[in-house]
């Protein structure tokens, strides 16, 4: 079956890492994601602090995709790569939530039940299968420390090329 993929990679989607729940002001913390609207506050010695506590934008793209009249006919495949490096694969047809307070609880809900099942070679295979039938080169990261300087940036991530051309 022909179909597009998409991942969306980074996603915001995170547990509240301890020591922000241990810092928390109320006793009871019934927002286990971390999340900016409620979070702000304890969020400003976290590394990468930009990226993360946004899962409404996680939402959001996930609804945008999925209603889609391609997704619709099954004819996209979504993972969602999240910023602690889960990869979530959203089967294909799956309707998720469009309140993003069920969203949110039922990814909660995955994240807590599932969280100990770290086995991505699933994601990594198919993408592989996906590559040689389409003849699109792929290669799985993080990159070999080697090519790591070669492609390091003053004004961006990643610089587009490095120095020597091997990359």
């Amino acid at each position: 079956m022909d179909y597009i993929t998409i991942i969306l990679t980074e996603s915001a989607l995170e547990m509240l890492p301890d020591e922000l729940s241990n810092n928390s002001k109320s006793k009871i913390n019934t927002h286990t994601f971390l999340d900016k609207s409620y979070h702000s506050h304890l969020m400003d010695g976290l590394d990468n602090v930009d990226k993360r506590g946004r899962p409404d934008i996680t939402h959001m793209s996930s609804m945008a995709i999925t209603s889609t009249p391609l997704y619709l006919e099954k004819k996209i495949k979504f993972y969602i790569h999240t910023i602690s490096d889960y990869v979530l694969d959203i089967e294909l047809g799956v309707r998720l939530p469009k309140s993003y307070h069920r969203f949110i609880g039922l990814f909660e809900k995955l994240f807590l039940n599932y969280s100990k099942n770290d086995n991505n070679d699933s994601l990594i295979k198919k993408v592989k299968l996906s590559s040689d039938s389409t003849g699109e080169k792929v290669w799985q990261l993080p990159l070999w420390d080697e090519y790591c300087k070669d492609i390091k940036s003053k004004v961006a991530d990643v610089k587009n090329l490095g120095r020597n051309r091997l990359a």
